[in-house]
């Protein structure tokens, strides 16, 4: 059966013409066109046993953050996230997000600072080992741990992101990458 009114369309696309390639931008790339895709990075030198830590306190609101999540060491260090932290947001040492679309001056609702107040009561979600382990006493390498994948944080909430050092003058570095959609 032959229908002459069903509506028609063509797609039209751009293909590379080196590779024979569709191209193609991807969402999260997309984001950041749109002005809402956002970087935190904080380090610090951290002695044997010392610990950084980062608290994420996502927005009342309906766009959701959409977070990769990188830890990387000089040296060895354990790293563990909460889904729910206990520990308060510390304002003197808020941590600005960097918009990634640098002609642009909107800024994220999401609140984050390093070393925030309070203890943590709880397991943690997550823990990381990352480096080698001891050899006379000492660690010899470190890493860096990385979600492959993006998390889907909830409206609402506090999340917290610790890395504890194994080894003295170890360099570590939590970095955030996120859009929000």
């Amino acid at each position: 059966m032959i229908f002459h009114n069903e509506p028609s369309f063509s797609l039209t696309s751009q293909v590379d013409s080196m590779t024979g390639w569709l191209k193609t931008i991807d969402g999260a790339h997309h984001e950041i066109h749109d002005a809402k895709s956002y970087l935190v990075i904080y380090s610090a030198l951290a002695a044997d046993e010392a610990t950084i830590s980062v608290r994420i306190k996502t927005p009342n609101s309906n766009i959701l953050d959409h977070m990769t999540i990188h830890v990387e060491t000089a040296l060895a260090a354990n790293v563990q996230f909460w889904a729910s932290t206990t520990k308060t947001h510390n304002a003197s040492n808020t941590i600005i997000p960097l918009n990634k679309n640098f002609a642009s001056s909107k800024l994220s609702d999401t609140q984050i600072c390093h070393t925030p107040s309070g203890t943590q009561a709880g397991a943690a979600l997550l823990t990381q080992y990352i480096g080698s382990a001891s050899t006379n006493g000492k660690a010899n390498s470190g890493g860096v741990s990385t979600s492959r994948g993006e998390f889907i944080l909830k409206a609402n909430t506090a999340y917290l992101i610790t890395v504890t050092s194994r080894a003295a003058s170890n360099a570590l570095s939590i970095i955030l990458d996120w859009y929000e959609h």
